[in-house]
């Protein structure tokens, strides 16, 4: 018993310093972050964080999924964050610091369910490899301080293979599987793109012969996703959030050709695939080569259905969504849990020999590139970090302080939606279409179209809804409305900050409706108290 005691602590106590290493790494990314801001308030560095909050308070006080009071618009594409900061919101009242909190929660969790994996399933050499690529490779420190859902994705992504991997190699027990169908189903809920790892882990289960586990993990995993779709049509939405209607990847009429369109911008031409998985793909593969022979097929799914589930959800993703930005640090995650033991493996297993030297380079070749990319993108993230809090302090802030200022509870066009729906009490017409059903359905019905022909009937649609609607005043970048600023719009002034990290564009417009509305907007900016930090330039 004593022995076992002090073999669990010399174990634990590498959870212990990673934790510490992970505390001394968010916290000072917090004060670098922080330092930079005039104000007293942690500014998060993504304006979506600000959209979760308004969409969570509006669903906590009025039971409306959406940012404006009586509109129903699905603008969150996390059915479980929006959810939890709701129930906060409700039994606590409202608190800007939420996400923090709940991402801050999630970090530490994550660790330690990446440290239980790696402690109960391999080794030493595994548990300290894994545990310092986790914290570097999915940017834990610049996810927590986001405020998004991404770290509680990352979370149930580890919590999922944790528990697959033990269901896998306990036969599937009865209590092994009801954590598996509980990690299924938070899953299924946090981002639409779990669908892919449900999708791939059913075929592999039925692959398998596991038939009753692939229909339960396929049907709880979608079922949250199913009712949610039923739900938004019912209210006048569509069956998928409003960002995959403008964001995703998806075949349109013609079949074929999309797919090739797919396949081409998702992998073929994607520099971000080839950065982020070409080398962890190539470790796969050479694993297997070692391991198996092409025949023996079966017996890989038996084996691998893990890392099988890993790479069929990294190719998913890469082709129908996102790998840039932060939307692939799920993946990250996973492919860290199945790389580093090949990798260990690969080197305590194999004898010397000319094939297996041959693959131990191309081996250690791949996972350099592994590492040398994780600190990359810690380098590179450092600045994001410095300013991108900086940014929306200047720019989206200001923005939302101005409108909740002068423009209370009155119509106005934006394209940056989060600090403004959540500080400013105004009603928003998205012209990117995250808040604003109607604009999502028409880019999507109609995206197929040429692109001329396309951009000029988005204009008419949007110009005409605008005026119809009786908006007051808009605040956006010029170059976001389709085919030009609409003739009858005044510009008024615009603002720049001083560099870009965290928003799209440097510099937003302010125009004003009618000769009436551009008198009025030119007084409320010429008496605002503007942040020192941003150029104001009259254009009226």
């Amino acid at each position: 018993m004593i022995i076992f005691v002090q073999k669990l602590f010399r174990m634990y106590r590498y959870l212990y310093f990673f934790a510490g290493v992970f505390t001394l790494i968010l916290g000072f990314s917090f004060y670098l972050s922080y330092s930079n801001l005039s104000g007293h308030q942690f500014i998060y560095p993504l304006d979506d964080a600000y959209i979760h909050l308004a969409l969570s308070r509006n669903v906590a006080e009025n039971g409306i999924w959406g940012i404006n009071p009586n509109s129903f618009d699905s603008a969150s594409s996390s059915i479980l964050y929006t959810l939890l900061l709701s129930l906060l919101i409700k039994i606590f009242g409202d608190n800007v610091y939420y996400p923090l909190f709940i991402n801050i929660i999630c970090g530490y969790v994550s660790l330690y369910y990446i440290f239980r994996y790696f402690y109960d399933y391999f080794g030493k050499n595994e548990l300290m490899l894994g545990l310092s690529l986790f914290i570097f490779s999915c940017q834990m420190n610049f996810m927590v301080l986001i405020g998004m859902e991404q770290t509680l994705h990352i979370l149930l992504t580890v919590t999922m293979i944790y528990y697959l991997t033990g269901s896998l190699r306990l036969g599937f027990t009865k209590k092994q599987v009801l954590k598996l169908l509980l990690c299924t189903a938070l899953l299924g809920t946090v981002r639409f793109e779990s669908m892919f790892f449900i999708v791939i882990l059913s075929l592999l289960l039925v692959l398998r012969k596991n038939w009753k586990i692939a229909l339960a993990v396929f049907f709880v995993g979608f079922l949250p996703i199913l009712l949610f779709g039923i739900y938004s049509i019912e209210h006048g939405g569509y069956f998928f959030p409003n960002s995959l209607l403008m964001k995703g990847n998806y075949p349109e009429s013609n079949f074929f050709f999309s797919l090739w369109t797919i396949f081409k911008n998702g992998i073929l031409l994607n520099i971000s695939f080839y950065k982020l998985f070409l080398a962890p793909l190539v470790i796969v593969v050479f694993y297997f080569l070692s391991k198996y022979k092409i025949t023996e097929w079966h017996k890989i799914v038996l084996n691998e259905t893990v890392s099988l589930t890993v790479v069929g959800t990294v190719i998913l993703h890469s082709l129908f969504a996102v790998i840039r930005y932060r939307y692939e640090n799920y993946l990250m995650a996973a492919v860290i849990m199945v790389t580093v033991p090949m990798i260990t493996y690969f080197y305590s297993k194999f004898n010397v020999g000319k094939t297996n030297l041959t693959y131990k380079k191309i081996m250690v070749m791949a996972f350099s590139i592994m590492i040398f990319y994780s600190f990359y993108t810690t380098t590179v993230n450092y600045k994001v970090i410095k300013y991108a809090s900086k940014n929306i302090e200047e720019q989206q802030i200001e923005m939302s302080r101005l409108l909740g200022r002068f423009y209370k509870n009155q119509n106005v066009v934006v394209n940056d939606i989060g600090a403004i729906a959540y500080f400013s009490n105004v009603k928003i017409y998205d012209i990117a279409g995250l808040a604003t059903t109607d604009v999502a359905g028409y880019y999507y019905k109609n995206k197929d179209l040429d692109p001329e022909i396309f951009n000029k009937k988005y204009h008419n649609y949007m110009a005409s809804q605008i005026l119809q609607k009786q908006c007051s005043v808009a605040v956006i970048y010029p170059k976001w409305f389709p085919d030009g600023i609409p003739k009858s719009w005044i510009p008024i002034a615009s603002w720049t900050i001083e560099k870009k990290m965290g928003v799209a564009n440097q510099t937003v417009v302010w125009y004003a409706m009618n000769q009436k509305e551009a008198e009025t907007l030119l007084k409320n900016l010429k008496i605002f108290d503007l942040n020192k930090n941003v150029t104001q330039h009259f254009l009226y």
